[in-house]
């Protein structure tokens, strides 16, 4: 998989300037905007949504329950315990590289094979 390019950062409810890979800049250390300060996952999913993201990558080490009827959502976990716990609500576990089952590597092309999955419309294959 090649490297892609960092583009940028973004603020809640700002939309990027052209295509790419943006982040979203959720610390109030600037004006405040709609949805700060925030410690919801689900209003801050809200937020990227509000930015234009068409699909979202939501990384939880405690397993928190969101999920997005506008956008999907593909929920990462890299906390072993908590995916056995929670798999029918989380999508990637990244816990198999703390267990010795997966290395970097394979977990960057299951998050990016789950994204364009998810981007066509079809069930993402899953590694438990």
């Amino acid at each position: 998989m090649a490297a892609r390019k960092f583009s940028g950062i973004l603020k809640p409810g700002d939309i990027p300037p052209g295509g790419g890979l943006y982040l979203l800049d959720v610390v109030p250390d600037g004006p405040v905007r709609f949805g700060f300060p925030n410690i919801n996952d689900n209003a801050e999913i809200a937020e990227l949504i509000a930015c234009g993201s068409h699909l979202i990558l939501f990384s939880t080490g405690r397993g928190s329950v969101v999920g997005s009827a506008i956008s999907p959502v593909i929920k990462i976990c890299a906390n072993p315990q908590t995916f056995r716990r929670m798999a029918d609500d989380m999508d990637v576990n990244a816990g198999r590289i703390l267990e010795g089952k997966g290395t970097l590597d394979e977990l960057g092309h299951e998050i990016y094979d789950s994204l364009i999955a998810t981007a066509e419309g079809k069930q993402p294959p899953r590694k438990l």
